[in-house]
């Protein structure tokens, strides 16, 4: 097992070392980091109505998202 600080490429975090990640990424402060990791969720939601575009209703077994989560109007912080 690997430093949960440093793993290897493909595996998974431990939720702790995760949470530690993200508020150092975002210089320390967790309303940054989870404003961040709201605007990530926007992206890949977006994403994701791409492909369920292009997916069948069949293929993905009706599959669809329930939960609305938008990133503020001002875009994410960097």
């Amino acid at each position: 097992m690997t430093n949960p600080a440093n793993p290897r490429e493909g595996e998974a975090l431990p939720d702790r070392s995760a949470v530690d990640i993200a508020i150092e990424e975002a210089g320390g402060d967790p309303r940054r980091a989870i404003e961040a990791l709201l605007c990530e969720v926007d992206l890949l939601s977006r994403r994701l109505a791409l492909v369920q575009g292009a997916t069948s209703y069949g293929f993905s077994r009706g599959w669809a998202r329930q939960k609305d989560l938008s990133c503020p109007e001002d875009g994410p912080v960097s």
